[in-house]
């Protein structure tokens, strides 16, 4: 399509034949959505489709001005860029993701989190170890503009960090190594203001000898100004 990247820039990967992100509820469906979240997205949906949107450069998402893509979605699978480096100490973990230069800082102290009313794009992280998986907790997450799309995973992080600045959202994560290359990755999702139940999903993370390149989209990001010129 014009004015979208092209093959060269999308990541192949490897075959993964799971059909869905998304492991509870066992259909491999998200499920539904509150009628507060449904009316939010409709509005969202009829702004992006405005003729005169945008009108300010508050209106497209963090993403799309190359601020952040929250969370759960710094987390979850894309086209391209959607590689990560993992430091651990004994008593942080940091993750630094390629897409949009997002690093995550997990303390593992014990230490509580932060008072509710201090909110975070990435949210506020606390993990512990339950054997040898690394559980991490987030609270605390300030909600992002959603943009709609429409991947399973991109309608995840769009709807679990969409609209008001209720806070509502709890992610849990577990990182467990499968082995040498492999850490299996499981999220669940609880958002009461937006969903109409928990959810989880669940896929690898497979070890690359490869780059993790500079994310330098807001340096290049000259659409923006074209636009609202």
């Amino acid at each position: 399509g014009v004015g979208a990247y092209n093959n060269f820039w999308m990541e192949q990967g490897y075959v993964f034949e799971q059909t869905s992100l998304v492991v509870d509820p066992k259909d491999g469906r998200l499920p539904s959505v509150t009628p507060q979240a449904q009316q939010r997205q409709e509005d969202l949906l009829s702004s992006r489709r405005s003729p005169s949107y945008p009108t300010t450069y508050e209106e497209p998402s963090l993403m799309e001005r190359c601020i952040t893509r929250g969370l759960p979605g710094v987390m979850l699978p894309g086209n391209y860029n959607h590689n990560y480096n993992i430091l651990q100490t004994p008593t942080f973990v940091a993750i630094l993701a390629e897409m949009i230069h997002d690093t995550r800082i997990i303390p593992l102290d014990g230490r509580p989190h932060l008072p509710s009313h201090i909110r975070q794009y990435l949210g506020d992280m606390r993990g512990h170890w339950e054997g040898d998986t690394l559980v991490v907790e987030t609270t605390n997450i300030k909600r992002t503009e959603g943009e709609p799309r429409v991947s399973v995973s991109d309608r995840i992080a769009v709807r679990a960090s969409n609209g008001q600045s209720d806070d509502t959202i709890r992610v849990v994560e577990r990182f467990t190594r499968v082995d040498a290359g492999t850490i299996n990755y499981h999220f669940t999702i609880e958002d009461p203001s937006h969903w109409t139940r928990s959810f989880s999903g669940e896929f690898p993370f497979v070890s690359t000898d490869e780059r993790l390149y500079e994310y330098a989209c807001h340096e290049g990001n000259y659409s923006l100004a074209g636009v609202l010129s």
